[in-house]
């Protein structure tokens, strides 16, 4: 599904299901997905996975109205087998990093904003093969860039056929505990060497440093969705102090975390 927005384009903090496409053809501002917030303007493109928190906030201009177009895509349309033939391998691998947010630029930015105007005409069959023809572009581009790209928050990106996914499943699942290298190590069956090893050629990481990265991307949810204090949004996150806690976040994100939690509510209003 395609749709073209004009001044009530995101208007408040949301997320769904499907996959959304966004092409901003007139206006700048704001935008904020997931817990990173950064500049747009006219031309801006980005591609975000599931259940991605998102809004984009227009600057006010006397000159040319907020204008998007935004194409909406359900994944769970074709059944899971299609996504596991070597030929969709392409296609699953973009999907997942999507899920966090990525930038579509150059040739492959313009090439996506004459098929999203061609697909805005088409319904039925054709406007679906269409589509499919637009991911497989995407998915085949050296011009998609990470929104996270210069964060730790870079390196977390993993694919179901990794072989550590046991791992990455369990941090999810426990990142609130205390997780030692011995206790993850033995999750993967390997010596903390090895996996150390393993791990770092993976996720181009250090273990405690991706394990804080998981931790703090739940404490920035916490931080724009509660009143918590930050105590024990720490506690919750699985650091041990709030020093720490305050250290980890300054270093991952820039700012304090009452910082962080000021500014997402200044721009979320």
């Amino acid at each position: 599904m395609i749709r073209k927005k004009g001044t009530g384009f995101s208007s408040c903090l949301h997320a769904h299901p499907e996959l959304e496409l966004v092409h901003v053809r007139a206006g700048n501002g704001r935008r904020i997905v997931g817990h990173l917030i950064a500049p747009f303007q006219e031309g801006d493109m980005v591609l975000l996975g599931s259940m991605l928190p998102h809004r984009w906030i227009y600057e006010p201009t006397g000159n040319h109205q907020p204008a998007s177009t935004v194409l909406y895509f359900n994944t769970d349309t074709l059944a899971g087998s299609f996504y596991e033939m070597n030929e969709c391998r392409p296609l699953q691998d973009l999907l997942q990093r999507a899920t966090q947010g990525l930038c579509i630029k150059g040739k492959t930015r313009q090439l996506v904003a004459s098929r999203l105007e061609k697909l805005s005409r088409l319904k039925g069959l054709p406007a679906f093969t269409g589509i499919l023809d637009l991911l497989q572009l995407l998915a085949t581009s050296s011009e998609l860039e990470s929104l996270a790209a210069g964060t730790q928050e870079a390196s977390t990106f993993a694919t179901v056929t990794d072989r550590l996914s046991e791992v990455y499943e369990y941090i999810a699942a426990h990142y609130h505990e205390e997780l030692t290298l011995s206790r993850v190590a033995a999750v993967a069956h390997l010596s903390e060497t090895a996996f150390c090893r393993l791990f770092r050629q993976r996720t181009q990481n250090h273990f405690t440093a991706y394990l804080n990265e998981i931790r703090l991307q739940h404490a920035c949810h916490r931080l724009q969705s509660t009143d918590e204090p930050i105590s024990l949004i720490a506690e919750a996150c699985g650091f041990k102090t709030v020093s720490n806690f305050n250290k980890c976040f300054k270093k991952g994100r820039k700012s304090s975390p009452s910082a962080y939690r000021h500014s997402f509510q200044q721009l979320a209003q």
